[in-house]
């Protein structure tokens, strides 16, 4: 329970999102670290799979229940990103490492990749579907998808943000995809029917 609950923080984590594309080395120039040196790229897809139906897609709510959204009502959605250093939640960072937005595609996938200035280490990648509608800084709003692992990180690294997923850069571009497990339903929209 205390995972689900972690992403109550997350209300506001948006708050900078506003670019169709990532942003520049230059601009990541202010953000924590030290990035000009780096030299790795992290890509992290989303690649949701249906239900034996064919028609849905099952995602964990934040009380433990499970509900299924139509994958029709899913494809084309807004898909909001961005990377911070390792242990740093966005709601917390001054400034997105890389930000960008994508779409979610009939496939029910999408990819963000950024540009190569990453040092080894840590990384943080926020994440949310967007199946609301609602733009950024109201993200994620109750019905939205928002990724999240707190899955226990490597030896020395900072523990899980509870509002993103970790990519580890090491002498190589990191690259992750984000199945159905890395993401939960944000809130308590009216309608919960498909709640299980």
């Amino acid at each position: 329970m205390h995972r689900i609950l972690c992403l109550v923080a997350a209300s506001a984590m948006f708050g900078g999102c506003s670019s169709s594309t990532p942003t520049s080395a230059d601009a990541a120039a202010d953000a924590p670290g030290d990035v000009s040196d780096a030299q790795h790229a992290i890509t992290a897809t989303i690649g949701l799979t249906t239900d034996p139906d064919g028609q849905h897609v099952t995602f964990g709510t934040q009380n433990g229940s499970t509900v299924s959204l139509l994958a029709s009502d899913l494809a084309g959605k807004t898909v909001y990103w961005a990377t911070t250093e390792g242990g740093v939640p966005l709601s917390n960072a001054p400034m997105a490492i890389d930000q960008a937005i994508t779409t979610l595609g009939a496939d029910l996938t999408t990819t963000f990749t950024t540009a190569p200035h990453y040092a080894d280490g840590p990384y943080e990648v926020s994440c949310v579907i967007s199946v609301t509608g609602t733009p950024p800084p109201n993200i994620p709003a109750s019905g939205d998808l928002a990724a999240f692992d707190n899955s226990t990180p490597p030896a020395g690294q900072p523990p899980p943000t509870g509002q993103s997923v970790r990519f580890t850069v090491a002498g190589a571009d990191a690259t992750k995809t984000l199945t159905n497990q890395y993401f939960i339903r944000f809130g308590s929209p009216a309608s919960d029917a498909g709640d299980q």
